[in-house]
């Protein structure tokens, strides 16, 4: 047998000692991207995502303002300085004032809490109310499907605001009606992903599973199909707070929602609108929040639609 040289089997021994290392690290890699669990990897996904990260950027900038108006607004939403009627923006006021004397920008910051209020708990309802019909109408299938979509027929034939500005003339102007106004009017399009989602999600093994050890139909819609339908309705959330928050202000602006002297968005507009020529960020300021509102919300919610869906994995 030749033997061979030192430099031969120093070689030889490296090249094995890399092969166990390679294997390793290899099985490693498999094994983390394995065990990864779906929200992590979804996280990732979203924050590969410029635009996505910009529209989270500035929405969490709004929900601080809307959460802790009173440390950044520099005073009250509603105090007069007749002194100081009409100013422009200028060092002190940095949005400057308005008509009564207001400081623009701490209107601003404290319109915030009643826009993303009304905007949150719009959507919050109309996912419950629309998830649980869509739940019923995918689950039971024939004739409860079969009613139930035709109701929610019914109200999308009808435009959102148009519903909504008749149920706020009903019920009168205020919070709780404005919230209620648009929940009504949004949540016919969550029963309808819903169902859409269920339907794909209910001829499963472990649906038949849950069937077989006896669970009762609340238990399979609530523990069972409405969790794993849950990626589609987060996505229509996201994108829906914009939409409930541009139909606050939009009621809010005709009168029909947030009455003076409350400092919503939409009001603000309506009452600076008498002074646009001459003093144009009594409108201006109000309208720029009500656009980076909608506009980061759009953001947000494509990129979590893309990093929720397994079909764009990269």
């Amino acid at each position: 047998m030749p033997k061979m040289s030192t430099p031969a089997i120093e070689a030889f021994q490296k090249k094995q000692k890399a092969r166990p290392r390679l294997a390793a690290g290899q099985g490693k890699e498999n094994a983390e991207s394995v065990s990864v669990p779906l929200w992590v990897e979804s996280w990732r996904r979203l924050v590969r995502r410029p635009t996505a990260v910009l529209g989270m950027i500035i929405f969490l900038a709004l929900v601080s303002m809307a959460l802790f108006p009173s440390l950044i607004a520099p005073e009250g939403y509603d105090n007069q300085q007749f002194t100081r009627l009409f100013l422009p923006p200028n060092g002190q006021n940095i949005m400057g004032t308005d008509n009564l004397g207001r400081d623009v920008f701490s209107r601003v910051v404290y319109g915030a809490s009643y826009s993303m209020r009304v905007g949150f708990f719009a959507v919050l309802s109309s996912c419950l109310f629309g998830g649980v019909l869509g739940s019923i109408a995918a689950f039971y299938g024939s004739r409860v499907d079969n009613i139930i979509m035709r109701f929610l027929d019914i109200i999308l034939s009808i435009p959102s605001i148009l519903l909504a500005i008749a149920i706020t003339s009903v019920l009168g102007a205020s919070l709780t009606n404005l919230i209620i106004a648009i929940s009504v009017s949004d949540f016919p399009h969550y029963a309808r992903i819903v169902r859409a989602s269920i339907l794909g999600i209910k001829e499963q093994e472990f649906v038949e599973a849950a069937r077989a050890i006896g669970a009762s139909d609340a238990r399979i819609i609530f523990r069972h199909l409405l969790p794993n339908a849950m990626a589609p309705i987060i996505v229509q959330a996201t994108v829906g707070l914009g939409m409930s928050i541009l139909s606050c202000a939009s009621l809010s602006f005709i009168g029909l929602g947030i009455q003076p002297p409350l400092p919503e968005w939409g009001t603000m507009l309506s009452t600076g609108r008498e002074y646009i020529r001459e003093y144009w960020w009594l409108v201006v300021f109000p309208g720029m929040f009500i656009m980076l509102a909608v506009f980061s919300v759009n953001l947000f919610g494509d990129g979590l639609r893309d990093a929720l869906d397994p079909r764009l994995k990269r």
